[in-house]
């Protein structure tokens, strides 16, 4: 029996990069913004995507991309072939608008054009804790020199994580600060807020392979989500932010970099649990196998 038909880690690394470089590409369209208002950002004053950086060359994504070759349409195949010939900075001969025009075709493709088994639940799972791992990251990176982010860096955050972007004409800086931080952890109808990432998170881990001998693995991956969930559940973000948020930096400081801790645990967790399947992979029968294929 070939081990071929259950490529799950190398699609989740795959999701994982993939989601890693479109931000590093939704970074530089954000500086770039805040330049043509005349509101510049010293980038080096921001957290460095540079592990993501250094980690995406060509050769890896391609790698990737060939394992799962047979799993994925052509079309997204020959989308990421694309994007593997930019430079890891993330731009090669493309300029921003067509460059986010390409990240934008590769996860519709994956969204809608993917057959919805197991390898589309491992990619998206990379894609996922990717995103809810830059966002608390970025988050993090405007509290800067121990205070809640200025307008501007309100403005470069939301850009970042792909949210609606505030106009900071309309009220406080208080208000602004309120109105970002809900937005991008509790709004649901926000397809990108950190609550809608976890949900979609806590599906994909519900929908992967969990044969009778891993359920135990299976079960610390599911305990990761849910404390990831539950915390941010149980936190109110206006009661977070208070008043006067600069008097109890460290409770919100608290709570992001708690958050980053267990996110990046449990993109551990994840891969670590997908390996584990496929090494397990041969011992299933030819009939349980069939229930992990795509």
């Amino acid at each position: 029996m070939e081990n071929k038909k259950t490529q799950l880690h190398p699609a989740y690394k795959l999701g994982n990069l993939l989601e890693a470089k479109a931000a590093i590409s939704r970074r530089k369209t954000a500086l770039d913004y805040l330049k043509t208002l005349q509101l510049p950002i010293h980038e080096e004053r921001l957290l460095s995507l540079e592990k993501e950086e250094i980690a995406i060359s060509e050769g890896l994504i391609i790698d990737l991309a060939e394992q799962i070759k047979d799993r994925i349409p052509h079309r997204l195949y020959q989308a990421i072939h694309t994007l593997s010939k930019t430079e890891s900075s993330g731009l090669g001969n493309m300029d921003l608008n067509n460059l986010s025009i390409l990240h934008s075709a590769i996860a519709g493709l994956i969204e809608e054009s993917t057959v919805k088994g197991s390898t589309w639940h491992s990619l998206q799972l990379g894609r996922l804790i990717q995103r809810a791992s830059t966002l608390i990251k970025v988050i993090l990176s405007g509290i800067e020199d121990q205070h809640m982010p200025e307008n501007r860096l309100l403005t470069y955050i939301s850009i970042q994580t792909e949210s609606p972007v505030p106009d900071t004409s309309l009220g406080t800086h208080l208000w602004n600060v309120h109105k970002v931080f809900e937005n991008l952890l509790k709004v649901s109808k926000n397809p990108k807020s950190l609550e809608s990432t976890l949900i979609r998170i806590g599906l994909h881990i519900e929908s992967l392979p969990q044969p009778e001998d891993l359920k135990r693995d299976f079960e610390k991956l599911r305990m990761g989500q849910n404390r990831i969930s539950n915390d941010l559940t149980f936190v109110d973000v206006h009661e977070l932010i208070g008043d006067d948020p600069e008097d109890h930096l460290s409770r919100i400081l608290d709570f992001f970099q708690r958050q980053h801790t267990e996110i990046d645990k449990l993109m551990s967790l994840c891969g670590d649990y997908l390996q584990v399947f496929e090494s397990y992979v041969d011992e299933l029968t030819e009939f349980e196998l069939f229930d992990y294929e795509p």
